[in-house]
């Protein structure tokens, strides 16, 4: 039988490799391979970039200890801490979310940043704390905590969750996104999409979305990069618009730049969720709003059998002559959450 720390072993490296690409995909993160983001803003640091800090509700200000070096074993975590939050993030991406989690949590908690902190350590001190509540933000965070028995797993940023629904999806209802995008490009009729077999269920609900506003949907199920690459290239010519699911099962930077380049040279407007995707050349980014995916954090970790619905997005489009729109401005839109 495999033993608890072999198996943590592996899910820790696993769960690396995966998350790199998964950080182009559904972040502003960008992969050790030619993807690179073309002109994004420099970031401020995260308060809790190397060390693991007590935040209490209230004054959103961190009580840190001294940094320590990666490979240095965490401290004890005092007994009764109501909350771990669990992130990887070498860039303050989960900033201004955090800063809204803190101020309305209404309860301390503690941050593990795996970018500055070694893996096993962190999983180590989740095992003395359990049983204890943990949010996990993004997907190498949650391949990690979701090992350790005894922990209450809530999530953001999971692309595939597997079966649980204790979280905030990572993309936007795909009603709120095609209604904003045919906004931005009323003459838009035929779609297309591309997702391995664990996409099935994001590809049946764009398909009710897109039937519901007399869209066509194009729609296939692939188990490779290149079949990814070959069935977009046949669909092109009966499309106008690709939705480009984050689906890192069937997807490689290779294919990623290709299916842009393609699209591009084919007047086919591609909508994506990362920052880096757009900076290649997409035409719509979409993204949920931090502060209303805070909001919805906080709601479910209060009541755990609330499903809160993220329906406010923030967005950037090469669409119109606004190339940036603010959460407010993609929110009157719906006028929703």
């Amino acid at each position: 039988m495999e033993c608890a720390g072999v198996r943590h072993r592996r899910v820790i490296a696993g769960s690396c490799r995966g998350g790199l690409l998964a950080l182009a995909l559904l972040t502003a993160g960008c992969v050790t391979t030619p993807i690179q983001p073309l002109d994004e803003p420099p970031e401020q640091a995260l308060p809790t970039a190397e060390v693991e800090p007590d935040v209490s509700p209230g004054d959103g200000q961190a009580t840190t200890s001294q940094p320590a070096s990666s490979a240095a074993p965490l401290a004890a975590v005092p007994a009764g801490e109501p909350l771990v939050v669990v992130l990887n993030d070498p860039g303050s991406r989960h900033l201004e979310m955090l800063q809204v989690f803190s101020a309305r949590l209404g309860r301390p908690y503690r941050i593990y940043n795996l970018a500055h902190r070694d893996a096993t350590a962190v999983l180590q001190a989740l095992e003395q704390r359990a049983p204890v509540e943990v949010v996990a933000l993004g997907p190498v965070a949650y391949e990690l905590t979701r090992t350790v028995p005894g922990l209450d797993v809530f999530y953001a940023g999971v692309l595939d969750p597997g079966r649980t629904t204790q979280g905030v999806d990572a993309l936007p209802p795909f009603t709120v996104q095609l209604d904003y995008w045919k906004s931005q490009a009323p003459d838009l009729k035929r779609l297309g999409v591309i997702g391995g077999s664990g996409m099935s269920g994001r590809m049946a609900a764009l398909a009710s979305a897109a039937a519901d506003r007399d869209m066509m949907l194009e729609q296939r199920t692939v188990h490779s990069d290149t079949e990814m690459l070959l069935a977009f290239r046949s669909m092109v010519p009966h499309i106008d618009g690709f939705v480009f699911l984050p689906d890192e099962t069937v997807l490689s930077p290779r294919v990623i730049q290709q299916v842009m380049n393609h699209g591009r040279r084919n007047d086919v407007q591609i909508l994506v969720y990362s920052p880096v995707m757009f900076n290649l050349g997409a035409s719509l980014y979409l993204q949920p709003d931090p502060v209303r995916v805070a909001d919805a954090l906080v709601t479910l970790v209060n009541d755990p059998a609330t499903r809160p619905e993220v329906t406010g997005m923030r967005s950037r489009s090469r669409l119109t002559d606004q190339l940036e729109l603010s959460a407010a401005d993609v929110t009157a839109f719906k006028g929703g959450n």
